[in-house]
């Protein structure tokens, strides 16, 4: 299970490294875009649609922002049970959470498909819009990957395990949160 867990996790880390270089190239791009604007006069052509295909790549950080606990939650409701019917919950959530990600990834894989039959395309670049589709499957399917670490986490811990830890992108913590 052990090795489960490090692909899962490696998954999750791989992705959320092409998130953060979309996002860099997203702001020098606009800031580019801006310069050449404002200074020389004439836009970055294609600069708008370039950046809402980058803004796609930010959604590969989904598992790295579940592992991290860098997600909204409600945390006073479930510190407030005791730790058996806590894991269990969590467990119960984790698992219609992977479901809905796993459904989400499919109809995006079949949206993309029928994008690529139908030509849909961004206009001025005329780049097809089906391969950032994927990208968002990808990144929803990172989020399964998490969310099925957590499981097994949230699994281990009510066996009276101790949990796997989660190398973070700065250095090694589990995502846990302890409870007072």
């Amino acid at each position: 299970m052990k090795i489960v867990s490090r692909i899962l996790q490696g998954i999750a880390r791989f992705l959320s490294y092409f998130s953060i270089i979309s996002t860099a190239i997203m702001i020098l791009l606009s800031v580019a875009d801006v310069i050449a604007r404002n200074i020389f006069g004439h836009p970055i052509t294609g600069a708008t649609e370039m950046v809402q295909i980058f803004n796609v790549g930010t959604i590969l950080a989904m598992g790295m922002g579940c592992l991290t606990g860098q997600n909204v939650s409600v945390d006073f409701v479930m510190d407030a049970l005791p730790n058996a019917p806590r894991h269990i919950i969590t467990i119960i959530m984790n698992l219609i959470t992977t479901a809905v990600l796993g459904i989400v990834v499919w109809r995006s894989i079949v949206t993309a498909i029928d994008y690529s039959n139908k030509g849909y395309g961004y206009t001025l670049l005329n780049v097809p819009h089906w391969p950032f589709v994927v990208v968002v499957a990808v990144g929803f399917f990172g989020g399964a990957c998490a969310t099925i670490f957590l499981t097994i986490n949230e699994a281990r811990e009510l066996a009276g395990k101790e949990p796997y830890k989660i190398p973070g992108l700065l250095g090694d913590k589990i995502a846990k949160k302890e409870v007072n």
